[in-house]
């Protein structure tokens, strides 16, 4: 083979294996893009709109649900107030009829902040009794200033009126929350 032939043999097969590299690469990362938002009004420009409140008085809770412009933040937020303070999961503010997968993971992000730290359960479960646990299910605590969460976690049952619950209630104080979003990730 001549010098010029091998280049252009060479040309081939790294040209070949470079498109090779370049789909395996696309197909990954169409594999892991993620579904659409779930959530419908996350960043409570329609106010509280699709948004469920409840409180549980019997444990001596009290709270109120507002939509509000907030400094450092774009547009409306959703403000919840416990005015009493009682369980840890006294006070939910939900969104259902939401469908999900056995075995599909699932990314959750929100952006809060707080008056005072203020622990937080965010779980997927049905929107009516008995209640049962989704598995999607995580802990974290607010802090007094504008934070990105972000969690994922797969779900053990599949639904058609899965609701996502936020949950809290312990501690007296405000808490903002925007740009909710849940999404899909597919099986993995």
């Amino acid at each position: 083979m001549t010098g010029r032939a091998m280049q252009q043999t060479h040309r081939l097969i790294w040209g070949a294996a470079a498109g090779v590299t370049l789909t395996s690469v696309l197909v990954l990362l169409l594999a892991r893009r993620p579904g659409p938002n779930l959530i419908q009004n996350g960043g409570y420009e329609e106010g509280l709109k699709s948004w469920g409140r409840y409180v549980h008085r019997s444990h001596g809770a009290r709270a109120e649900f507002h939509a509000e412009n907030v400094r450092g933040a774009n547009g409306r937020v959703a403000k919840i107030s416990a005015t009493q303070p009682a369980l840890y999961d006294s006070v939910e503010f939900s969104q259902g009829s939401i469908a999900v997968q056995a075995g599909h993971k699932y990314r959750l992000s929100f952006r809060a902040r707080s008056t005072v730290r203020q622990p937080i359960r965010v779980q997927i479960i049905p929107n009516a009794p008995p209640w049962t646990f989704y598995g999607f299910r995580v802990s974290t605590e607010i802090i007094p200033r504008w934070k990105v969460y972000r969690f994922t976690g797969r779900t053990m049952l599949t639904g058609d009126d899965g609701k996502v619950m936020f949950q809290f209630g312990g501690v007296m104080g405000d808490i903002w929350i925007d740009d909710v979003v849940f999404q899909d990730q597919g099986e993995g």
